[in-house]
Parts: structure tokens; sequence; C-alpha cells
């Protein structure tokens, strides 16, 4: 699938976010996460063997949907979500594989332009029309900065989803710029400090010490219907209110044992903040 649309204005707010270019893609909505373990290593041995078994199917419709019976029956462990499905059909797509994308596509390799994405649990109308939330609820200036900090699909599909978490660190910056991020100045600055402290911001939830060992920790459950929700920040251990920060330290889905922890992750925020506003400050002048 070498056919990439790094923009449309066509699509549901503006930026397409699904694919983007040789290296950078998303296929959260399909479950891609939503497995026992979901760390980059078990994800890329998983995908790796389902892309070169799918690869030497013939294409037709019994052998794809029996394909896709045996690697549901061979998913073994707990997801964090049973009623999330998760799609047999994910694999690795693009000249080199070095993005994540539906084997079913007309444009993967193979299928010689034939759509056989009907054969999967939603169908091809499905596949084709749904847009996740942050297509409505990024800001065009946040797409852009995920689009292109991102080091490769898995961490971009982990934080792109995250749109309540990238609005509220967003608009802290914003806060302290008391401007609000320039589009075309910002998201498209060369400047290595920009680049640096803005990835440190935006991709904080891949290296968060204080997240909860959850199943869920990581990966999320980010539709609509919010059938599966991140609880609330337990901050009795501090005999304090809630931190200012509370909606990031939820969306990061933290938990702290002490008060000391607590402060040590208030300052560790209020720092990286500090430093991407200042390096923002720099591109204004």
């Amino acid at each position: 699938m070498t056919e990439l649309v790094a923009s449309d204005s066509t699509v549901t707010g503006g930026i397409y976010l699904c694919q983007v270019s040789e290296k950078i893609s998303c296929a959260a909505c399909c479950g891609l996460y939503n497995v026992a373990n979901c760390s980059f290593d078990a994800l890329m041995d998983m995908l790796s063997n389902r892309t070169e078994r799918f690869g030497k199917l013939p294409r037709t419709a019994n052998a794809i949907c029996e394909f896709g019976r045996q690697v549901a029956s061979s998913q073994t462990g707990d997801r964090p979500w049973d009623d999330f499905h998760h799609c047999p059909f994910i694999g690795l797509i693009g000249d080199c594989r070095q993005r994540v994308g539906c084997l079913l596509h007309p444009l993967a390799q193979g299928n010689e332009g034939i759509d056989y994405r009907g054969l999967s649990y939603y169908g091809g109308m499905a596949c084709r029309r749904y847009f996740c939330p942050s297509y409505r609820n990024l800001a065009p200036v946040t797409k852009k900065f995920v689009r292109r900090l991102a080091g490769n699909w898995y961490e971009y599909g982990l934080v792109v989803t995250e749109s309540l978490l990238l609005g509220a660190l967003v608009s802290a910056i914003e806060t302290r710029l008391s401007v609000p991020l320039p589009l075309d100045r910002v998201a498209d600055s060369d400047s290595p400090a920009v680049v640096r402290a803005m990835r440190e911001v935006l991709f904080l939830k891949m290296h968060w010490p204080y997240r909860r060992g959850t199943a869920e920790a990581l990966c999320h459950y980010f539709f609509s219907d919010r059938r599966y929700v991140r609880g609330p920040v337990d901050y009795s251990m501090s005999g304090r209110h809630p931190s200012v920060w509370d909606t990031i330290f939820k969306e990061l889905n933290s938990g702290f044992q002490t008060a000391d922890e607590l402060r040590g992750a208030e300052r560790r925020l209020e720092d990286l903040l500090r430093q991407a506003a200042k390096a923002v400050q720099g591109t204004l002048l």
C-alpha cells in the first residue's frame, strides 16, 4: 500500500491521521493494542508472523475467513477489553513493511486492487467511513505535531488517539504563552529545541513513571460510547484536594503512593511544560 494521504480537506477535521507516511500510521480503532501484551516487541512479532502467513494465502473468501478464525483462536491471555474487537487482519504494510494497516485493503500487497474488507468483522463500510474522536476533537496544530514528531507507528497510534490528554497538554502550553500555538510557525519548525521539547510533552504518556500497572494502563478505550473509562486519581495519600493537573494525571492513568510522589509528578510536568513554552516562545520573537 504505497498511496498515502497525509492531508485531506475532505476528511473529518481536515487532516488525515490513519496513514501518514512509510513509518507512521494508526490501527488503534481496529483493536491493535487490545491484546494481552501490547509491548512494541510483542506486537511486532505478532504482526510480522501474521503478515508473512497472509502473504502466502490464496485470495479466496474461504481461505481469508479461515485465516481470520485461526488468528482469533490463537490469541491467548486476557485482553484489556473483552467487548472491543481485535481485528485479525491488522498487519505490516508498505513497501518495507514499516507501518501498520489492513491486510484486506485493495492497495495491500498481493490483493491486486481487490477490496476484501467486507470479510472483516465490521465489514467494509465501517472500515471506509469510521473516523476516531481525534479527527473531531484535536486542534489542527496538535494533529500536525503528533504526525510529525512520532518516531514510529507504535507510539503514534498510542498517542494520537489521546484527544483529551493532548488537548490538555497543548492548552497548558498555550496558557504559559498567553497566545494560541501558531500553526505555521511552530508545527513546521525545524528548531531542535522546539522538536525536542514538544515531543517530550506530547509523548509524555510513553515514559510516564507514575502510570498505574494495570493491563489497560498504556493502551486505552477512546470511543465515544465511553464503555470503559479511566478511574479518578486517588489523592488520599496527600490529604489534599485534586491536583491542578488532575485532568492530565487522570488521562495518564496515574497512581501515587505517597505525597512525595505526587509532588514529584507535579514538578516533572511543570518543568516539561515550561521548557516547551520557552522553546516555542523563541520561534515567536
